[in-house]
């Protein structure tokens, strides 16, 4: 069922093309993958075989198909474009949504409060939609520099180290690692007086904490930034000999900070296989025929 299923759609899609105007088209397609197909649950089921057998193979070398991939993942920001980052990676981003982020106000909601600060995706995720920040000198300016500066006003907010769980805080900890890998990026001389209050203020309420982890990763985060960023002299560096720096967190947090001069970045994933990944079919397992037959 599933790659008759996909011969059939990627025909209909196929004949479209050639047949209408693009915006005629495409208008018809999304309509039919959206709303429909997304109401009913199977919104992932097609979106994978035209992603992974036709998007990803064509964009990069057909304006017309890059072009419709775009129409799918920016019409309607929701789990078609979530699903493109789980499974790409910075290169794929940087190909489908370009700058866009710099014109779309609710992609960069999207790719940046909700993704980053809400929904707390897997480390590798984030380090992808990071460097996607980072691909282009418009994104690192308007984009990137102001999510790092986030990532540290929350790290050094009294209410959040004493009220985040563990779990919560070591993600913001990950999160300003990976941005401190990418530290070429960074250019922040105009802040640097605001960083350096941050980070000294941060710095000073994780040691007080009665937390052990707490006072670790502040004084391993605070080394870390204020090595990277060159907040001070080299002789006036920020050294602390009070925590174990051969701790597990320690180790994957120094691992997460490595910098990363050449953006190193995930391989695509493979979903093709059924073992890894099981599609959850809501009711009415016909349904799916019928449309994609009409």
């Amino acid at each position: 069922m599933k790659s008759e299923s996909t011969k059939n759609f990627t025909t209909i899609l196929s004949y479209s093309v050639c047949a209408y105007s693009i915006k005629k088209e495409i208008s018809y397609i999304s309509i039919l993958t959206k709303h429909d197909l997304h109401f009913l649950g199977y919104t992932e089921y097609i979106w994978r075989p035209l992603y992974k057998n036709l998007f990803i193979k064509k964009s990069s070398h057909d304006p017309l198909w890059l072009r419709l991939a775009q129409y799918f993942l920016l019409e309607i920001i929701d789990d078609i474009l979530l699903y493109t980052i789980q499974h790409g990676n910075a290169i794929i981003l940087d190909l489908f949504l370009s700058d866009r982020i710099l014109h779309l106000p609710l992609l960069e909601i999207y790719l940046t409060d909700t993704l980053l600060f809400r929904k707390q995706l897997s480390i590798d995720i984030v380090r992808t939609i990071l460097i996607y920040l980072t691909m282009s000198t418009n994104r690192i300016e308007k984009c990137f520099e102001n999510v790092f500066q986030r990532f540290l006003t929350l790290w050094s907010q009294e209410s959040f180290i004493r009220f985040s769980s563990n779990t919560q805080h070591f993600y913001i900890c990950q999160c300003i690692c990976i941005c401190l890998s990418l530290n070429k990026q960074l250019k922040l001389n105009e802040d640097k007086d605001k960083i350096i209050m941050s980070v000294l203020n941060g710095i000073r309420i994780h040691i007080e904490s009665t937390f052990d982890y707490i006072r670790r990763r502040g004084q391993f985060i605070g080394e870390l930034i204020i090595q990277r960023i060159n907040l001070f002299s080299p002789s006036n560096q920020l050294h602390f000999d009070t925590y174990d720096k051969n701790h597990s967190e320690i180790q994957i947090l120094t691992k997460l900070a490595e910098l990363n001069h050449s953006l190193n970045d995930r391989e695509l994933s493979d979903d093709d296989d059924d073992e890894k990944e099981k599609i959850r079919m809501k009711k009415g397992q016909s349904t799916i025929t019928e449309y994609l037959n009409l």
